[in-house]
């Protein structure tokens, strides 16, 4: 039997492809979700930010000073850890720092 107002196989084949595409990408998340777990940095680079991006947080300002050449403010950020724990940690740092009186 042919599958009526669907020209045959062919609503098969749509659903197989979809399945097999959502499979695919399924598989890929995980993939990048263990590489990130896996991959570690180690280092350093330099942020730069706004002269005014801590115009709210006294304790900030005098703790990273805008550089009076380019106006912005350099932040050398250590890099050691996957990329969850360094975004999680930086946040953190911030927070705390901004936080104290």
């Amino acid at each position: 039997g042919s599958k009526q107002g669907f020209g045959g196989g062919d609503a098969v084949d749509l659903f197989d492809r979809h399945a097999q595409e959502r499979m695919a990408s399924q598989v890929g998340q995980e993939t990048m979700a263990r590489l990130s777990r896996a991959l570690r940095y180690e280092g350093s680079f330099e942020l730069s930010l706004p002269h005014d991006a801590f115009e709210r947080a006294e304790r900030l300002q005098e703790t990273y000073p805008a550089d009076p050449v380019t106006g912005r403010i350099p932040i050398t950020i250590p890099i050691n850890g996957t990329v969850g724990e360094i975004s999680v940690g930086l946040s953190e740092n911030i927070l705390e720092e901004g936080s104290r009186k």
